[in-house]
């Protein structure tokens, strides 16, 4: 008789672990879906913000400058030669594109390039617990402040 009630209720259990299991599994799929997808946003919210705010400046820069009429420094371009993570590229060109913010709005005949490149040449920069050293390759002065920079990770 104990054989016939355990095996009468075996199949109901079975189906109840089965279900159990199977919402536990899509759970936990569903969480690992949306955590991807959540730091892809935040990466992508971080870079507008980065650029929001560098053309806020650009903006007030040259609605102080529109008067006179002089060819002036309208943004700062960064190429960066790096090969991290986009995370950190984009904190990066953040701080560089800080250290230049001073310039936009002024006259392209008063910047001096040699000055300039010296702001962020053999610069060392903490993001992430990681040091990084920046190293200026080129730099070019017209209305627009292109800068190319050589990124390299210092060994602790």
């Amino acid at each position: 008789m104990d054989r016939l009630s355990s095996r009468r209720y075996a199949l109901p259990v079975c189906l109840l672990a089965g279900l159990f299991s199977g919402f536990l599994l899509g759970a936990i799929l569903v969480a690992a879906l949306l955590g991807y997808r959540l730091d892809e946003s935040l990466q992508r919210i971080s870079s507008l913000q980065a650029a929001v705010n560098e053309k806020d400046a650009r903006l007030a820069k040259l609605e102080e400058s529109v008067n006179k009429r002089k060819y002036i420094l309208r943004r700062v371009e960064v190429v960066l030669s790096f090969s991290g993570d986009e995370m950190e590229k984009t904190a990066l060109d953040k701080y560089i594109k800080s250290r230049y913010s001073g310039l936009v709005g002024k006259e392209v005949g008063s910047i001096d390039a040699e000055l300039a490149a010296e702001v962020v040449d053999n610069r060392v920069v903490r993001i992430n617990n990681r040091d990084y050293r920046l190293t200026v390759g080129k730099i070019v002065v017209a209305d627009v402040l292109k800068i190319w920079v050589a990124v390299a990770l210092v060994p602790a």
